[in-house]
């Protein structure tokens, strides 16, 4: 190998080992920057969950003197009830379009709708 050959070779190596510490170093602030993230992540999921514990208790205080409070109606809630006569509300039907084909199904939801809107009378 010549002495020009040698010199390239020894430039080459010699700027590949720059570029090689400057990724070391660009890596080096990487993980300083991960760490302190992890380290802000951590801090924050432990005030969230005690901030959360916090509210848990201080629910199962209020349940007891809560007045509407009543661990049995569970199954009831499960049941739908239907509204009482009167005061299902509808939307109005929308505008009729003139087609023909369209007619017996407006009317149908311009009575469902009118039904729904009046208030039940004492039979």
């Amino acid at each position: 190998m010549d002495t020009a050959d040698s010199s390239a070779v020894r430039a080459a190596l010699t700027n590949q080992g720059k570029l090689i510490g400057q990724q070391a170093e660009q890596l080096g602030c990487l993980q300083l920057g991960m760490a302190d993230i992890t380290s802000r992540t951590e801090r924050q999921m432990a005030s969230f969950s005690e901030q959360m514990s916090q509210l848990a208790q201080q629910i199962q205080q209020l349940l007891p003197v809560c007045p509407s409070h009543n661990p049995e109606p569970a199954a009831a809630l499960s049941t739908p009830t239907p509204p009482p006569s009167g005061f299902a509300f509808l939307t109005p039907p929308e505008r009729f379009s003139g087609d023909s084909g369209d007619c017996r199904p407006f009317l149908t939801q311009c009575g469902l709708h009118r039904r729904s809107s009046q208030p039940a009378s004492p039979s």
